[in-house]
């Protein structure tokens, strides 16, 4: 049988036309998509080139405010200027902070306080605030992915000292101020404040000399963390303790992270060691410490994060202290939300 080669032919065309075709639309889209994907990283690279340089230019500028602030105290033949200046400042709070032993007004004179003093310094404070806000909102109003804002706030914490960290959570407390807490807890500003640089812990600090403060900073920012641990599921226990001869902190929590307990053992047959971290709760009476663990406690819950985290009115709050003369001394300060939530405390 005789081959068609006029059939094959047209046969080998239509084939070869099809699969030129197909191969021609395949090859379209992958330009098209290459095309599309080298759009999308210069577009990263132009949102992240925009990010840098604005954010680094308002971050010459709030140098620059900052540097504005002066202070001078005339009976102490005092005169600062910049950073040291806000340092003087917030002294100066703290020589006039006194709120009795009332529980719920201590954050009140604080912010009252706060008020009192800045108010000297208004035209520069406003610009200075302002200008920090602004950054964090050029941060977070960017397209850039969400690790490249985690990394310019923590530039911008970076830049940031204790004394700026309290002045902030006080200006966040205020109608001026209203706005900034949402960045302040989105990007975790405020994590290294220091417990013992609030005005609301004077009573508690004239206790301690400056090693013993350095301690009692640690400590209580290590049941912070060992806390936001057992709340966030990273930890396998429900517990987590510190402890040494005479002292031990426990932290608890339960299996849906609706409560959360800090307990303080004191064995009073042992002498707390000399080189111990928790030296320092030696300088108080078992009503004192009682008292101070609440107050921490409350602001760790909710006043650290303004109130965001937690809603008040869904808390229960409990402390409780039982003495053994020549045993065991415990202090319990807990919270647990009604309504079965878990409780969230800053990352």
């Amino acid at each position: 049988m005789a081959l068609d080669t006029d059939a094959v032919g047209d046969y080998g065309s239509f084939i070869g036309g099809v699969v030129g075709t197909i191969l021609s639309i395949l090859l379209l889209y992958l330009t098209f998509r290459l095309q599309r994907e080298d759009s999308e990283n210069n577009s990263r690279v132009y949102e992240n080139q925009i990010l840098n340089d604005e954010f680094f230019h308002m971050l010459e500028l709030y140098n620059d405010i900052a540097e504005r602030f002066e202070y001078y105290n005339d009976k102490k033949a005092v005169f600062n200027k910049g950073k040291e200046a806000l340092k003087s400042l917030l002294e100066e709070m703290y020589d006039n902070y006194d709120a009795g032993t009332n529980f719920n007004q201590r954050r009140k004179v604080a912010q009252y306080e706060y008020m009192n003093v800045i108010h000297s310094h208004y035209e520069t404070a406003a610009v200075y605030y302002r200008t920090i806000y602004r950054i964090f909102q050029i941060i977070d109003e960017t397209k850039c992915e969400e690790d490249k804002k985690v990394e310019y706030a923590k530039i911008m914490r970076a830049q940031l000292t204790s004394t700026e960290l309290v002045m902030l959570r006080y200006n966040a407390m205020t109608l001026y101020g209203l706005k900034s807490k949402q960045y302040l807890n989105s990007y975790n500003i405020l994590k290294h404040i220091q417990p013992f640089d609030l005005l609301e812990m004077k009573k508690w600090r004239a206790s301690l000399n400056i090693q013993e403060m350095s301690l009692a900073n640690m400590t209580l920012q290590n049941v912070r963390f060992l806390a936001k641990d057992l709340l966030t599921g990273e930890s396998e226990k429900l517990y987590k303790q510190m402890k040494d001869n005479r002292y031990c902190l426990r932290i608890e929590t339960n299996d849906t992270y609706s409560k959360l307990m800090v307990m303080v053992s004191i064995d009073n047959t042992f002498v707390t060691p000399k080189y111990s971290q928790m030296l320092w709760l030696d300088n108080y009476t078992p009503d004192e410490l009682e008292d101070m663990m609440n107050y921490f406690f409350y602001d760790t819950v909710c006043l650290s994060n303004f109130n965001m985290f937690n809603k008040r009115t869904d808390l229960h709050f409990h402390h409780i202290k039982k003495i053994v003369p020549d045993g065991l001394t415990t202090i319990t300060v807990s919270v647990e939300n009604k309504k079965g939530n878990p409780i969230k405390l800053s990352n």
